[in-house]
């Protein structure tokens, strides 16, 4: 696919990085004929990866040489949990699957390292996912025409042994959109839900009803599993709460979409967010919204994004006194929500915008994109040095900023965008392939590592940076992992000797050169033994073949600073 690195700056100003940029490290792929996705991602402390999603049929979830199958039960999708180590080696995966389909979309740490999970299911499934039974069974909707979803909570160390799960739900439907996890390891958990929901997950019972056709909500579990609190936002229509951020004092922040009116405040006072025209329920109704409770759930301020036509939010960080807010929108919306005016506007298409606020809720400034089609948001984060990342979708052409255009190659293509503190583009690049690409997740650790999960179709290229990696989908949909680092972490956690060989040796003239996906982008150095340069190249593909006359040479890969050397004879 076509790539382009472009630096931006905004009225001629040019922005440069406190933090090293990313390149490419590695990408690993899983799937069968069926629609697999990764929606989730993070890393521990030692800097391996876990993947959390779901899958068809059977897949091979180890990337390498060797095989760790795992079948999904009966004809339904099954959850799983990958972990690789920082070099995406395989370590182990898991299963947890039962009579109906469940997935996984959400991980986070607790203290101790264990991994807390969040995700949704249907009917009964069975939450151990080694030798033991911990079945948890979906409360059933009344009329079954439709379906039912529950929420799953679960925890397991860091091997995948069960420490605990834990279930909520009513007869309708409930969906986890968003979690985190605090200091002390209590859990927090946001979505949305239908009808009436349980949200103890023990013996008691604490039951909220929504007042539309879907509210959303917050709810709070202790580092057990145990209910503390849950809360609920709503109206006469549609709610939903996409995605929640904690500060260091324990305050929540949330952004999400409403149709109509919805109240933000939920405990006994009312604070109203009024749509803008048309007050209908349509497609084209939608606006979105942000919010701040403090720790223990009281309502502190709230803001709305409400336009002509419609809004969508699901980006949302918070760092020191700054909250930003990230989503896309149609028509003309006004982002300032005091007496001042904010007009942002898209034609042709929608166009993603970042809005900034303090932590009081003061609105500071709101800035867009050009106009694409159906350009989304999955994720924003903050990063060490105060920059701004964004993981998104995109069709077709998309004019990210002046200067700054991405072609979309297939259906979807995927975006990674970094921005600076006042919200300037400093680059953004397209990823993907012929097929349609799904972002799930993006996760950035403090030493610069950038993390990307999402699915892929057909022949697709998984760097966002050069060159090309190329992956194809084994069946409708693959999962896909990739991992960027800054070049000198790169250099320093890759043992480069292991990662390559040179065979047959001694050879016949005939001489293949296999890399890991790791030294993309690492150079190759070949010369006689009397110091005579017979190839030179970058390695952009994982075997090269050659034809050597007889002699014996040396062959040395370098990468950044470190370099490692084979001697090779051909007779």
């Amino acid at each position: 696919m076509r790539k382009t690195l472009l630096l931006f700056s905004l009225i001629g100003a040019f922005s440069t990085s406190a933090q090293e940029d990313p390149i490419f490290h590695w990408s690993k792929s899983a799937g069968n004929i069926g629609f697999d996705i990764g929606y989730g991602m993070n890393s521990d402390s030692q800097g391996n990866v876990y993947t959390v999603g779901v899958f068809n049929g059977t897949v091979d979830f180890n990337p390498g040489a060797g095989t760790s199958n795992m079948t999904a039960q009966g004809a339904a999708a099954d959850a799983f949990v990958q972990k690789l180590d920082s070099q995406g080696n395989f370590v182990w995966a898991k299963r947890i699957g039962g009579s109906s389909g469940n997935h996984i979309s959400h991980i986070g740490f607790a203290q101790n390292g264990d991994l807390i999970l969040g995700g949704s299911f249907n009917e009964t499934v069975d939450f151990d996912p080694n030798a033991g039974t911990t079945n948890l069974t979906a409360v059933p909707q009344p009329n079954p025409i439709y379906s039912s979803t529950d929420v799953s909570i679960v925890r397991l160390t860091a091997e995948g042994n069960l420490v605990w799960a834990k279930k909520i739900g009513g007869p309708g439907y409930e969906e986890i959109l968003s979690m985190e996890v605090d200091a002390q390891g209590n859990v927090f958990v946001a979505g949305f839900f239908e009808l009436s929901c349980d949200f103890d997950p023990g013996v008691g019972n604490y039951s909220l009803t929504a007042t539309g056709s879907r509210d959303g909500f917050i709810l709070k579990l202790d580092p057990d599993g145990n209910f503390v609190w849950a809360k609920r936002i709503g109206g006469a229509s549609e709610s939903r709460i996409n995605k929640i951020v904690l500060d260091a004092q324990g305050n929540i922040y949330a952004t999400g979409n409403y149709f109509q009116a919805i109240d933000v405040d939920p405990n006994a006072g009312q604070v109203m967010l009024q749509p803008s025209p048309p007050d209908n329920f349509n497609q084209y109704s939608q606006d979105a919204f942000v919010f701040k409770w403090n720790a223990a759930g009281e309502y502190q301020w709230a803001n709305r994004m409400a336009g002509s036509m419609s809004e969508s939010s699901y980006g949302l960080a918070v760092g020191n006194d700054v909250v930003y807010v990230s989503g896309w929108f149609y028509g003309s919306v006004d982002m300032d929500p005091g007496a001042g005016e904010a007009i942002l506007s898209t034609s042709n298409g929608g166009s993603i915008f970042v809005c900034k606020y303090d932590t009081s809720g003061t609105f500071q400034w709101a800035k867009q994109t050009g106009a694409a089609l159906q350009p989304e948001v999955r994720k924003i984060q903050l990063m060490e040095d105060g920059d701004l990342a964004m993981y998104g979708t995109f069709k077709g052409s998309f004019p990210f900023a002046p200067g700054m255009t991405m072609e979309a190659q297939g259906e979807n293509d995927l975006f990674v965008a970094r921005f600076d503190a006042d919200g300037n583009p400093e680059w953004a690049n397209a990823f993907g392939g012929t097929g349609d690409e799904y972002p799930g997740d993006i996760n950035i650790a403090s030493n610069g590592v950038w993390l990307i999960t999402g699915a892929f179709a057909t022949t697709s290229d998984l760097n966002p940076f050069y060159p090309i990696n190329t992956a194809t989908s084994v069946g409708s949909q693959d999962i896909f992992t990739v991992r960027l680092a800054p070049e000198a972490l790169k250099t320093q956690d890759f043992q480069i000797d292991g990662a390559w060989s040179v065979y047959p040796n001694p050879s016949n003239g005939q001489v293949s050169l296999h890399f890991d996906e790791a030294l993309f982008g690492a150079k190759v150095d070949i010369h006689t033994i009397l110091g005579q340069k017979v190839s030179e190249y970058e390695i952009g593909q994982t075997e090269t073949n050659l034809q050597l006359r007889p002699g014996n040479y040396i062959v040395k890969t370098q990468l950044g600073n470190s370099s490692s050397i084979k001697k090779l004879i051909v007779f």
